[in-house]
């Protein structure tokens, strides 16, 4: 255990249980730690920083198991260190907010990773619309809690999901796990809030996940791109806008896109689709990295040939804007524009992308708190998430069986 000194976490709730023992909560972070009335003692000698082995000097008694629970108030956020700045040093994710876990799957263990990883970005301090996309995690978390994440129990494999829609069986034993959200502070800046989301990313990538994300605003995909392995990728873009206004210094969500292609030089192509409305013709002017495909222009070339469009052997990041859905669908987001795809077509177009290239992980952005019972643009915003889930491991399978075939 580290012999830094140690502060006793001012958010820790102590609640008694009964006559002997008591509950430390760290609420925001989700944890909880059951103590004794000596255990809990104990930690009042952390009111100032202390480090454990001065403190375990001055009370020696059961030092072996006094260690073991100090250990694990460390491990639970209960003991905290106190960096240079004067901030707590806490996790870069807390549990979501949310009732439960997205489809009820398990909670994102670094041992155990998953073949693919949810994560929450509840951040929407760089939007110019409607506030909201903060609420975006707990929506797309709410909107699952009909379905289930289960596991066989004859062949001890994840069970999968029957898309009724599609008839197909997707994500059948596949592993998956909720990371939580990204803990975001109120008064925070756009700088740590982001530096913190690049580390939870880079995480799950580097544990061999793949990221799925649920922000946020669209500034949220700067910080994820900025995670990932630096070496050539391109974009897919869904979205009713480009979001490549002009970078003056700030990063928000109508600027994203050119902060991304300015200053990630591993970021090779960006190809737009779904765009509608109207702009000053300077935000049209040709660019060599960018390929745009407006709404009409999509739905004329159809599924087969927007693959066509991207080239292969390529990894993709994808990022899904929920407003590329008609907003008679997807209402809930912060700058909804009237037409817009329907959703079985997002469905099926990000189904076949993951399906024919290398996509190597995937947002969607700008779902706001949702409505009501009629309002399915959490819904939609899960069902983006899982088809792009499902074409991967479909591609994944091919490329095995052909591998089995050539042998």
């Amino acid at each position: 255990m580290s012999e830094r000194p140690l502060l006793l976490n001012p958010a820790t709730e102590i609640s008694p249980v009964d006559e002997t023992s008591f509950d430390l909560k760290v609420v925001q972070i989700g944890t909880t730690v059951r103590a004794t009335a000596y255990q809990t003692g104990l930690l009042h000698h952390f009111s100032d920083p202390a480090t454990v082995e001065s403190v375990l000097t001055r009370f020696p008694f059961s030092k072996d198991t006094s260690l073991a629970f100090l250990q694990a108030c460390r491990r639970a956020y209960v003991l905290v260190e106190k960096r240079s700045d004067g901030r707590l040093e806490l996790p870069d994710r807390v549990p979501s907010k949310a009732s439960s876990t997205l489809l009820s799957m398990p909670a994102f263990e670094l041992t155990r990773p998953p073949a693919f990883c949810f994560l929450g970005v509840p951040y929407d301090g760089a939007t110019s619309g409607e506030p909201g996309a903060r609420f975006g995690p707990v929506s797309v978390r709410e909107a699952s809690e009909g379905y289930r994440y289960q596991i066989d129990p004859l062949t001890l494999r994840p069970a999968g999901f029957l898309d009724l829609g599609t008839g197909r069986t997707i994500l059948r034993g596949v592993a998956l796990a909720d990371a939580g959200d990204v803990r975001v502070e109120p008064g925070e800046s756009q700088e740590a809030i982001f530096a913190r989301t690049t580390q939870a990313v880079r995480q799950i990538v580097e544990a061999g996940s793949i990221p799925l994300v649920i922000g946020g605003d669209h500034a949220v995909s700067y910080a994820v791109l900025a995670a990932l392995p630096l070496e050539d990728v391109s974009i897919v873009h869904f979205d009713a806008h480009s979001d490549l206004a002009p970078y003056l210094g700030d990063l928000h969500h109508g600027n994203v896109f050119s902060v991304v292609l300015e200053k990630l030089g591993y970021v090779n192509k960006l190809h737009q689709f779904g765009l509608r409305g109207y702009v000053e013709p300077e935000l049209g002017k040709a660019d060599p990295q960018v390929f745009r495909f407006g709404l009409d222009q999509l739905r004329k070339m159809g599924t087969a040939a927007f693959v066509e469009e991207l080239p292969n052997g390529v990894p993709y990041y994808v990022s899904i804007d929920i407003d590329v859905l008609d907003p008679s669908f997807a209402p809930a987001t912060g700058t909804p524009v009237p037409g817009g795809l329907f959703p079985y077509e997002l469905k099926e177009l990000l189904f076949t992308l993951a399906t024919e290239r290398d996509v190597i992980g995937a947002d969607v952005v700008e779902v706001a708190a949702t409505s009501g019972v009629g309002d399915g643009t959490g819904h939609f915003a899960l069902d983006a998430l899982l088809a792009v889930a499902a074409g991967i491991v479909e591609r994944v399978l091919s490329e095995e069986s052909e591998n089995e075939t050539h042998d």
